[in-house]
Parts: C-alpha cells; sequence; structure tokens
C-alpha cells in the first residue's frame, strides 16, 4: 500500500473508532482530493462497506460536497448511486437531481425551490420543474406560497412551473395565487386565475378577498364602482373593474362620487347630462383623497376640456392645493393658451411657483401692468430661481429657552411652532415656542398626564390627552381631549376615551380609542366622521400607536397586524401580515414604507405595496423603550431602546446625522419631517435640554415661499424695508423686486408707504439659553 493510502486508511479507522476531530480531518482531506477522497468514496458505495460505522457518513460526505463544490467526479458518484444528502440545502439539491424532491418534501423544502429552478445543473433543475408540475396539496400550497413571497426573476421561473400543475387547490393557496398577482401582474396567471373563476377567501386576508372579487366582476356594484375610485386598487385591478362597469352600466349611487367616477371611465356623454355646470366634480374633488384627486386630474387632462380645468381651480383656494396640483392646473391653462386664468391662478402661487407658471405666456400681457415688468417676471431661469431661494436657508439647531422639565414635546408641521410638556414648579403645563425666535408664546397648564400624554401641534393648535393611568393594566380612563389655540382652551367631547392623537394636513386630527377612530377638522369641536374598526375588519388595535403620512393623508395605526387607512375613504388600504409582534409604536418612512417598534424591542420595516403590507426587515438592538422617530432626509430611524440611530435602509446600528447628539433621551419629529426636537445632556453632570434641529428661513426667504394670495398690504412696506437693508444682491434681490411687482400690481393703489425702517435678522439662533 502507498503511503498516501495508508495514512488516509489510518485515518479512516481512528475516524470510526474516536470520530470528532479525527472525523473533521478526514472531511477536510477528502474535500482536497486524493487517497482520502477514494477510501470515502469506496466507503459509500462498496458492497463490502455495508456495514462500516462511517457508512452513512460517507454517503451524505459525498452529497454535500458535490452539492457545494460541483465536482464532476462526485457527481457522477452521487447520480450512479443516488445519494442524497441527509440534512441543509443540499438535500434539496440532491433529491431534485433524482427527481425525488416530492418524495422527500417537509416543511422547509418550499423555499429551497426558487433556487433549485435557477441551479446550474439541467437535471437540478428539470427535478425541481417536474416537482412544481406534479404536486398536490400541502406541497402545491407551499409552493405557491413561494411564488408569493418570492421577488424578480426566481417569481416567474416558479410561476411558469406551477401554471403547468393541474391539481386543485386549497382555499388558502388560492388566496396565495391571488395576492401574487396584485403584487406582480402577469397575463398567463391572470389568465390562470381567471379560468378557475375561484376569489380568495376572506380568510387569506381582506386584500386579495376584496381585490379578487373586483377581477372577477363577483363583487357587489356598489363595491366594483368602489374599486375603480379607491387608493388601494392597484392599477391592473382598477382597469378590469372599469372595464367590468363600463360593460355592465354600473354607477355609484351617491351622485357626488358618481361625477367623478363617469369622468374617471371617460363617460363623458353621461358626466355632461349628470353634471352640467362642474358642481357635482367640484365637490368629489374637495372631499377626495390625495390618490383620487390626482386620478381626477389625469381624467380632466384626458378630457382636454378647459371647463373641467375651471372646476378644479374652484375646489379650494390655490394655497389650500398641493404643488403637483397646483402645476398640473397651471399646465392645463398654458396647454389651452388660457392667459387671463393662469395669470389669475399665478397670482394666488408661492413665487418660484408663480414665476414658473407665467413663462409660456406669449402675445398678451396683464392689463395694467407694463409689458416690460411682465417680461421681467417671465425671463429668471428655474435654476436661478432655486438657488437664489435656497441661499435664503437659515440651519439650526435653535435652542429654545429652557426652565422647563421637558417630558414631551410636538413640533408643528412646518417646525415653526414647538409645544413642550413638562413640569414647571410642581404644575403640568405646556410651554409654546415660537420658532426659530424662540419666543414664548403660550402657556398652558394641564391635568398630569402620562406617557399617553404627547401633545400634538396642529399648526394652529396644541392638542393633549388629559388625564391618568390604570397602574395594572395600563389602560388609559377618562381621557377628554383639550386644546389651546388662537380661540382659547376648549375640551373635545368625543364619547369615548381618547388613547392617541396624530395631526392630518390642512389643520385636521386624527384621535383613537379603544375600538374606534375619530376624524376633526378645525375648530375641533366634535368629530366629523367616526368609523369603527370592527367594520374595517381590523382586530386588536393598539389605540396609542397612531401616525399620518404627510403627502397623502394615509393613517397608519399598530397592532398585532398594523394597518394602513384611507382617511378620506374611511378603508383600510392594506393591514400587516406575519407581524413579529403587537407593534406599539409606528412611524411613516415615506408613502410606501412603514417601521414600527414592538413590545420586545423588535424594529420591522414595512413596504406598502399594491393593497398589501409587508414585513421587510425586522431587528432587535435591545430592550423596549418608548419613542420611535424617523429621519428620511437624514437616512435614520430613532429608537427609543438602548437611545440609538437605525439606518433608514437596513435597521442596522449607526451613528447619529451630522450635529445631533450621539445618544439623545428622546426625538420628536414634526408631522412633515423636516425639523426634529431632540432632548439629550451635553455632559452627564448636566441637566437635559431640547433642541431643534431643521431648516428655517431668514425673513426674505419666508415672504418669498409664503404664496401670494397670503400676502396682505402691509408686505409693499415689509419688502421696501428689506430691499432697502443692503443684505440681499443679485438674484435674491431680483427675486424680491419681482415679488414687489405683483404685490404692487394687486395692492399698490390701496397703501400708501412710509419711511423704510431696518429690520434687524432675527435668525441669529446658534445660542444655548440656560
Amino acid at each position: 500500500m502507498r503511503p498516501g493510502r495508508w495514512a488516509a486508511a489510518r485515518l479512516v479507522r481512528r475516524a470510526a473508532d474516536e470520530g470528532g476531530p479525527h472525523l473533521a480531518a478526514l472531511e477536510r482531506r477528502a474535500g482536497a482530493g486524493g487517497p482520502a477522497r477514494a477510501l470515502v468514496v469506496e466507503l459509500a458505495t462498496a458492497e463490502r462497506h455495508l456495514d462500516h460505522p462511517l457508512r452513512a457518513w460517507s454517503r451524505d460526505w459525498i452529497a454535500r460536497a458535490w452539492a457545494r463544490d460541483r465536482d464532476p467526479g462526485l457527481r457522477a458518484v452521487v447520480r450512479e448511486h443516488g445519494l442524497i444528502a441527509a440534512g441543509g440545502g443540499a438535500r434539496w439539491t440532491t433529491a431534485a437531481l433524482h427527481g425525488r424532491l416530492l418524495a422527500r418534501w417537509d416543511a422547509e423544502a418550499g423555499p429551497a425551490v426558487p433556487a433549485l429552478l435557477a441551479d446550474a445543473d439541467e437535471e437540478v433543475c428539470e427535478g425541481a420543474r417536474r416537482a412544481c408540475a406534479d404536486a398536490v396539496e400541502p406541497a402545491l400550497g407551499a409552493l405557491w406560497l413561494e411564488v408569493e413571497k418570492s421577488p424578480g426573476p426566481e417569481h416567474k421561473t416558479l410561476l411558469d412551473a406551477l401554471l403547468r400543475n393541474p391539481h386543485p387547490l386549497d382555499d388558502l393557496t388560492v388566496a396565495w395565487a391571488w395576492s401574487s398577482w396584485i403584487r406582480a401582474p402577469s397575463p398567463r396567471l391572470w389568465a390562470f386565475l381567471r379560468d378557475r373563476g375561484q376569489a380568495a377567501p376572506r380568510s387569506g386576508g381582506v386584500p386579495a378577498w376584496r381585490l379578487s372579487r373586483l377581477a372577477l366582476g363577483t363583487a357587489p356594484p356598489e363595491e366594483l364602482c368602489q374599486g375603480v375610485l379607491a387608493d388601494g386598487t392597484p392599477e391592473h385591478v382598477r382597469q378590469i373593474a372599469v372595464r367590468i362597469c363600463v360593460e355592465r352600466g354600473l354607477v355609484p349611487a351617491d351622485p357626488v362620487v358618481r361625477a367623478a367616477f363617469l369622468l374617471i371611465v371617460k363617460r363623458y356623454g353621461e358626466y355632461r347630462a349628470h353634471d352640467p355646470d362642474g358642481t357635482l366634480l367640484a365637490a368629489a374633488y374637495a372631499g377626495a383623497s390625495a390618490g383620487l384627486r390626482a386620478r381626477v386630474r389625469s381624467a380632466v387632462a384626458a378630457a382636454g376640456e378647459l371647463d373641467l380645468v375651471r372646476v378644479l381651480i374652484g375646489t379650494a383656494p390655490a394655497r389650500a392645493m398641493s404643488v403637483r396640483e397646483r402645476g398640473f392646473l397651471a399646465d392645463r391653462l398654458a396647454a389651452e393658451q388660457a392667459w387671463p386664468e393662469l395669470w389669475r391662478l399665478a397670482r394666488d402661487l408661492p413665487l418660484a411657483e408663480a414665476l414658473n407658471a407665467l413663462r409660456p405666456v406669449g402675445g398678451w400681457c396683464p392689463p395694467g401692468l407694463p409689458p416690460e415688468e411682465f417680461a421681467r417676471l417671465r425671463s429668471m431661469p428655474p435654476d436661478r430661481v432655486a438657488a437664489a431661494l435656497a441661499s435664503l436657508d437659515v440651519r439650526g439647531p435653535v435652542l429654545p429657552e429652557s426652565g422647563l422639565r421637558v417630558s414631551a414635546c410636538a413640533l408643528s408641521p412646518d417646525g415653526t411652532r414647538l409645544a413642550a410638556a413638562g413640569r414647571a414648579e410642581d404644575a403640568a403645563v405646556i410651554v409654546e415656542y415660537a420658532l426659530p425666535e424662540r419666543e414664548v408664546i403660550a402657556r398652558h397648564q394641564v391635568d398630569p398626564f402620562d406617557g399617553r400624554g404627547t401633545p400634538v401641534h396642529t399648526g394652529d393648535a396644541v392638542i393633549v390627552i388629559e388625564g391618568s393611568t390604570e397602574s395594572l393594566t395600563g389602560r388609559v380612563i377618562g381621557k377628554p381631549v383639550r386644546y389651546g389655540g388662537g380661540g382659547g382652551e376648549r375640551t373635545i367631547l368625543f364619547g369615548d376615551t381618547i388613547q392617541g392623537l396624530a395631526a392630518a394636513p390642512d389643520g385636521g386630527l386624527v384621535a383613537v380609542g379603544p375600538d374606534r377612530l375619530h376624524l376633526l377638522a378645525p375648530p375641533y369641536q366634535a368629530p366629523r366622521r367616526t368609523v369603527r374598526f370592527t367594520d374595517l375588519g381590523l382586530a386588536s388595535v393598539a389605540p396609542f400607536a397612531v401616525v399620518v403620512e404627510w403627502s397623502t393623508g394615509m393613517i397608519a395605526l399598530g397592532g398585532t397586524e398594523p394597518a394602513v387607512l384611507d382617511a378620506a375613504a374611511g378603508t383600510v388600504i392594506a393591514r400587516g401580515s406575519a407581524a413579529p409582534g403587537r407593534a406599539v409604536q409606528v412611524a411613516f418612512a415615506s408613502p410606501s414604507r412603514l417601521v414600527t417598534v414592538d413590545t420586545d424591542g423588535s424594529v420591522t420595516g414595512w413596504r406598502l405595496a399594491d393593497g398589501t403590507l409587508r414585513p421587510e426587515r425586522t431587528v432587535k438592538h435591545g430592550r423596549y423603550g418608548e419613542g420611535l422617530a424617523v429621519l428620511p432626509g437624514q437616512g435614520r430611524v430613532w429608537a427609543g431602546q438602548g437611545t440609538h440611530f437605525l439606518d433608514l435602509s437596513t435597521l442596522e446600528k449607526t451613528g447619529p446625522p451630522p450635529g445631533f447628539p450621539a445618544k439623545p433621551h428622546s426625538v420628536w419629529a414634526a408631522p412633515r419631517g423636516g425639523h426634529f426636537a431632540v432632548q439629550h445632556r451635553a455632559h452627564p453632570s448636566e441637566e437635559e435640554y431640547v433642541e431643534v434641529h431643521g431648516t428655517y428661513r431668514d425673513s426674505a426667504g419666508r415672504m418669498l415661499d409664503r404664496p401670494l394670495g397670503d400676502a396682505v398690504p402691509d408686505d409693499l412696506a415689509r419688502l421696501d424695508t428689506l430691499l432697502a437693508s443692503g443684505r440681499y444682491a443679485g438674484d435674491v434681490a431680483e427675486l424680491l423686486a419681482l415679488l414687489r411687482i405683483l404685490l404692487e400690481q394687486r395692492y399698490g393703489s390701496e397703501v400708501a408707504l412710509g419711511a423704510a425702517v431696518f429690520l434687524g435678522d432675527e435668525t441669529d439662533i446658534a445660542i444655548r439659553s440656560r
């Protein structure tokens, strides 16, 4: 026997007798090839070694080694002798190679199939394809679940394999098939589902149940019409619902809703007969969600009628519309060359938007305005306008006056107001500051509040829940809601125990009780709408975990199944699935992403898409701690447990944003997400204090940002003062001059200007006041 084989045989004997490090050494040497591998192959295949102690180990090692390294020699052994690995991913690779995947199926097999279908070995791929084509329940259901979960090319390959399977599907499997099509539509999957004609069961999730009935046309007529309009309907489902409604002649019963519906489905003749003066469309648009308003605008553009543009302009003042809405209206008026109406719209817009809207005007000049001044309004390029406005930023942190033991803060949506709640001289108070000036503008004495007592600032009012907490269960009892604003202090009566508050766009307020949600508008005298959670199909809601996404108005609620609601329609857009626990804190990272914190301290990122809310990643960096704030501009999440920052994409620990303290005690975000109040100590021996981080504008910037429709005659004098101060030159001075042209054209005959008075720059704010 040659020395190498003799040494290998000796190692085999010691591995068989003693195992442990000798077996590990045998595995290493066999992996390198040579005599050790030859002996292992002999142990695995030779009849005389059927009873050898290492027989099973050697067969498993060869299967695992081939699946890992893809050695051609080992593949031949695996193929000839039918070797299948005992565990790990190699068992599925080797089972597929032999066409025995279904025979070896268990609960862990399904997730392995997408990778097997993409394996470099064609026989492995073919074995996985045959398994997909021949599978029956429950293996068939597990495969459809992987279709529903798998992204990208793996999704298509697995789907193509399953579509050749003729066997019946269980109800839950049907729900997964529908969910897959809802998330990633494909013509072949749609034909498969349409031909079967079986809607998803309600037990498979409300989104799949609702949307499958819309697509098949089995939903009631009113629900089909609502599906055309709802934000939570994916576009490919919406188009099918539109076709069904048109073919069946369906229309909503509500005449206001019907106006928007007829326009969206392009039944123009019926729309004109139903709403000849546009009154109903105006009402529908004014009360619609952001998504529905966008669809109405698209329908108006498709109709190509100027009268419909005029209807939308009349639904609200320009300053109450979004930038996108104002831009759409300006573009449509410009396309129709409706110069007088475009001029009237521009006179109510912020200056930058007004200049952009007027730029296309040609061959026309507003009456009473010299042509050279109108040409001047249209001459500055957009990039120079943007650069001039950006130069007026004043960056914090702003340090409000202290003297208050702060327990909670609330910033107004634009960050210009800070409500700090805490104790001063043994009294529970809320102190309201104007920012960036740091001026105390109001002081409210309130009942003692607990951890649920974080105030809300809507921009015009400070609102707080008052009362106490039942110590045994933590149930908040006897909590009326009181607010203080320009009209004094009042109590809002709900007939309910309010446990959570959130500011909403347009000064609105969302209030949540144990079993219902209330929507309010100024002056907050009573809820304008109340929705029960049971009517929405929601169970086990965490009412103190509520937040509003500012650009869309969507509402997110915590609980065992986090949910996103359409505030305007009062419907569920999406509900969380496979939640790791009970979400007790929730925040929007963007209109399509959510972050939650569970009772065990786990932080989960969720993706909102096509009517579903899916957990993307869950991490746990410490014990539960109160507090959650998303800083989208800085790419950070602040989570109370461990007082640390997480990366917004990965949820892994990361450092603080530039200028932020490393480990703040608390962070509170403004509803719009552009400003943040941070509580921390500069040194362990010092008291905690509050900083406000964000971008503020100097006096000229605030004047240039404001909609022209909000200007008053006295602004002419303020403009002259700014121009005379000598602090502004170049394009900034030109913008101030252009603003003066517009205000002079509006108010010039109404005011008499006095002497200019220099205003100090009140935005010198990098001062700590203790």
